[in-house]
C-alpha cells in the first residue's frame, strides 16, 4: 500500500513539474532571451538595475533558475546579461548562485522521480556503476561542468540518476561552472563589441577551455590508474 501511495506521489510531482515546464515553454521565454533582444533593450536594461539594484538582481536570479529547472537554452545567454548588467565579480557570484540553486532542485527532482525508482529496482545490475560513481563522481561532474558545450541540464539528470552525494553534485556545479561562468561574464561586459554569440569563442578562449578539459581528463586518467592499483 505504501509503495502504490510512494508511486501516485510520484505521479502528481511529475504531472505537476511537467505542467509548469509546459507553462514556460509556451510562454516562449526562451525566445525572448536572445542575444539579439538582450543588445536591443540593453540600456533599458541597465536604467533597471541602476535604478533598482537588488529587485534587478533577484529577478535576474529567479529568472537564471527558471531557466535551469525548465531546460532552456538560454544559460549562455543568461551568462552575458549576467556580466553585462552587475559587472564580471558580481555577475559570476549570480550566476554560480542560480546555477547551483536551480540545478539542485532539478537534481532532487530527477532523483525522486526517476533516480531513487531505478536505483532500487536494478540495485544490483548498478552496483559497479554506483561504486564508481561513489570513488570518481566528483571528477566526473567537476570535468563536465568545466566544458560549456555540454548542456548544463544532461550533466543534472546524468547526476540524478546516480547515487552521487547531494552534497557533492553542488560543490562540483559551483566550482565547475567558474571557468566559463567568467568567460561570459567579462563576454558581457564587452557586449557593444560582439554582434553575435559565436564572437565569444575567439582563439584564446578556446585554447583555455580545450586546456581545461585536457587538464581533467588527466586527472581522470591518473586517479584512475592509482585506483587501479
Amino acid at each position: 500500500m505504501s509503495n502504490a501511495r510512494w508511486s501516485k506521489k510520484r505521479l502528481i510531482l511529475a504531472a505537476v513539474i511537467l505542467v509548469f515546464i509546459a507553462l514556460i515553454w509556451s510562454l516562449g521565454l526562451h525566445k525572448k532571451l536572445t542575444f539579439e533582444n538582450v543588445k536591443q533593450n540593453a540600456v533599458w536594461l541597465r536604467q533597471q538595475v541602476d535604478q533598482h539594484y537588488w529587485w534587478s538582481a533577484l529577478m535576474y536570479l529567479g529568472t537564471f533558475i527558471t531557466v535551469i529547472v525548465c531546460g532552456l537554452p538560454a544559460t549562455a545567454v543568461m551568462n552575458i546579461i549576467g556580466g553585462f548588467l552587475f559587472g564580471v565579480v558580481p555577475g559570476v557570484i549570480f550566476v554560480v548562485l542560480a546555477a547551483t540553486i536551480g540545478g539542485t532542485i532539478f537534481f532532487f527532482t530527477v532523483r525522486y522521480i526517476i533516480g531513487s525508482y531505478l536505483q532500487s529496482r536494478y540495485a544490483a545490475r548498478l552496483e559497479k556503476f554506483n561504486e564508481s560513481w561513489h570513488e570518481r563522481g566528483w571528477l566526473f561532474l567537476l570535468t563536465l561542468r568545466c566544458v560549456p558545450l555540454v548542456p548544463f541540464f544532461l550533466v543534472t539528470t546524468l547526476a540524478g540518476l546516480t547515487n552521487v552525494r547531494p552534497f557533492t553534485f553542488m560543490w562540483t556545479t559551483a566550482l565547475g561552472i567558474i571557468p566559463s561562468a567568467i568567460i561570459f561574464a567579462y563576454a558581457g561586459r564587452q557586449l557593444g563589441m560582439i554582434n553575435q554569440l559565436q564572437d565569444i569563442f575567439t582563439v584564446p578562449v578556446l585554447s583555455a577551455l580545450i586546456l581545461l578539459l585536457l587538464l581533467a581528463l588527466v586527472s581522470i586518467l591518473v586517479i584512475g590508474k592509482r585506483r587501479a592499483f
